[in-house]
């Protein structure tokens, strides 16, 4: 396939394509190319095997301008076992308390960070990355493991039916054995160059997710950047509260839903008779009278445990559970107000929210 352009090569009419053992020509003003990523270019990488970059190649052939394709996001931990897929095991798992050790059952990730398992995801891929090119004789195909047994049995199988069930197909038990894991491709930021209405540099050539290199990312995925911004903030002022923050990143970011996960799982009960933003944006209200009063006006917008306090103060109220519990499901609360900014969100009570977070957090 390749595309078909203008003469003077600065516009797109269309594709040419072989079918039938001949070349058809198929004419349109706009071609939009969705091909998704390119992980199939690394060894290891939890993308689909059609991920192979196939669409920026095409749009690099054609004379597209191409963006930041050296900036790729790994997923430190994906199942690694011959024949198996490079399942994701999700970072909620190190946030309930299992360890990444090595062969000799040691925790190395404190080497490279002070906080280990919990450091954010780049990190984490980085240590083990650097920990198997010092102690594995063939570091390309070396994983080190995910050890769940330090969560309780119970816990494991509320929260992680599903790696439970993937993980029992392959032979691992993970109720008596670590998961063989290492750091996987996952999340193309760069492509093709275009603008906020995915237009590239050729008229009439368009390119979206993966394929797309829209500039708003930068060298990680920008959601993962801002969960790993409240995990840093949380780790040494409130580690409890840390298991949130992995909520919030299983709901890919959606913090009405991430925080209804955390109430659900914490058995505060009647919240799963709530609509998500019905309950959500109640409990805003509930706490902006609360959080808004003078003596939390000098709080620091910008460092997110300043807010979990009081909103947790308001929480525990309100829905009778205890403080260190209310203090987990503070946090995307106090995520949705940092993001909002603490001046607007008390001076326009019946506001809607305006933020991209925060917007997205009340659909």
């Amino acid at each position: 396939m390749s595309l078909w352009l203008t003469p003077q090569k600065d516009r797109v009419q269309g594709i040419s394509l072989l079918y039938q053992s001949q070349i058809r020509w198929l004419k349109s003003s706009a071609v939009i190319l969705a091909t998704g990523g390119g992980g199939q270019v690394f060894t290891q990488t939890t993308n689909p095997k059609v991920s192979t970059g196939d669409g920026v190649a095409l749009a690099w052939r054609a004379g597209a301008v191409l963006r930041d394709l050296e900036f790729f996001q790994f997923h430190p931990t994906a199942l690694t076992k011959p024949g198996a897929p490079h399942f994701l095991i999700s970072e909620a798992v190190r946030g309930e308390g299992a360890h990444l050790i090595d062969d000799r059952d040691y925790r190395f990730a404190f080497e490279y960070h002070p906080a280990g398992e919990l450091a954010p995801r780049d990190v984490v891929s980085r240590a083990i990355f650097h920990h198997l090119h010092k102690t594995a004789a063939n570091p390309t195909h070396a994983h080190v493991y995910l050890d769940l047994r330090p969560i309780d049995p119970d816990r494991i199988r509320y929260r992680f039916p599903n790696i439970i069930n993937v993980c029992k197909q392959w032979g691992i038990d993970v109720f008596h054995e670590p998961i063989p894991v290492a750091p996987a491709a996952h999340y193309w930021m760069g492509g093709v160059a275009c603008d906020l209405m995915s237009q590239t540099s050729i008229h009439g050539l368009y390119a979206i997710g993966e394929t797309a290199s829209t500039g708003v990312h930068g060298a990680n995925r920008l959601d993962k950047k801002k969960i790993e911004q409240l995990r840093e903030q949380l780790i040494k002022d409130d580690p409890e509260a840390l298991v949130a923050v992995d909520v919030i990143e299983e709901y890919q970011g959606n913090l009405a839903d991430a925080a209804k996960a955390i109430a659900i799982r914490n058995d505060i009960e009647g919240i799963a008779d709530y609509g998500l933003s019905d309950w959500f944006l109640e409990m805003l209200q509930e706490c902006r009278d609360f959080i808004c009063q003078p003596k939390y006006q000098n709080l620091r917008e910008n460092y997110l445990p300043a807010l979990i306090p009081p909103l947790a103060d308001c929480l525990a109220g309100s829905l009778g559970c205890l403080p260190g519990v209310a203090a987990i499901i503070a946090v995307p609360f106090a995520a949705y107000i940092k993001e909002e900014g603490m001046e607007k969100f008390c001076k326009s009570p019946n506001s809607q929210p305006s933020s991209p977070v925060a917007t997205k957090a009340a659909q």
